[in-house]
């Protein structure tokens, strides 16, 4: 098993890091505000998201989620209107590994709009996955109003969320799963994962005789460590890398609603 200590985080640089980022986003218009209420995050996301549903493993009324153990982000424009939302979701994974977490209830991470045969799904996950323990954050239910997809605030707002895992939670890895679309359109980096593998769940869709594949994307907390509290990342590239891009996703289960 691999096991990866997330020691050494300097809190001071962590904090100077979100308020850069905090700022850069209001610079672009979005006001960003960190809760971890997951009945109103239910609300939110049945109200606003295309998706109109929450991952499982993010759903209050069937799994244990609040706020020692997740939070969530939303945006709101200038007119105060709701742009974006997004969650993660901590675990410490004590003699299991990940591969080993999710099979014991795979619904829990299945997307929530689509209608899943698990009988049929295909649960083969990346090699790394049964060497993953410890702790683990995993991010999804991702969302940005169509009108600010073709700016720099995907890549930031991802960014975003993996800071505050870093200071809140100190992962030794941050995950996700993300349509296989995407991360051939460059999403994944753009994202700030700085690793990808192609063997993630494939869900068999009912009514669709069809599978819906995802990719595992994720990064270490080592690499997080070092990209934010040594300085290596200005926080204006972030918004540079997303300006070659037409369009950004929907909605993450990943990062995507269809």
């Amino acid at each position: 098993m691999t096991v990866i200590k997330g020691d050494g985080v300097d809190k001071s640089e962590l904090g100077l890091r979100i308020f850069q980022l905090t700022g850069f986003a209001k610079d672009n218009g979005a006001h960003l505000q960190y809760l971890t209420d997951f009945e109103d995050y239910r609300s939110v996301v049945e109200e606003y998201s295309e998706v109109g549903a929450v991952t499982g493993i993010l759903d209050n009324r069937i799994s244990r989620i609040g706020p020692e153990n997740g939070f969530w982000v939303i945006a709101t424009n200038d007119a105060a209107k709701l742009i974006h939302i997004q969650a993660v979701r901590y675990e410490y994974l004590k003699g299991q590994t990940l591969s080993q977490h999710w099979l014991n209830d795979p619904a829990m991470y299945a997307p929530a709009w689509l209608d899943i045969d698990f009988h049929k799904s295909d649960f083969d996950t990346a090699p790394i996955t049964h060497e993953i323990t410890g702790a683990v954050c995993y991010h999804a239910d991702f969302w940005l109003d169509k009108e600010y997809r073709n700016l720099e605030l995907a890549s930031l707002l991802s960014n975003y969320a993996m800071v505050l895992s870093l200071a809140r939670f100190n992962p030794a890895y941050f995950y996700g799963f993300m349509a296989a679309r995407l991360v051939k359109q460059g999403w994944a980096s753009r994202a700030g994962y700085l690793h990808i593998h192609p063997w993630a769940p494939r869900w068999y869709i009912s009514n669709e005789d069809e599978f819906y594949d995802e990719y595992l994307v994720w990064v270490t907390g080592q690499d997080l460590n070092d990209l934010w509290s040594s300085g290596k990342r200005d926080t204006q590239v972030l918004g540079q890398v997303a300006q070659h891009v037409d369009t950004f996703p929907t909605v993450s289960h990943a990062m995507e609603s269809n």
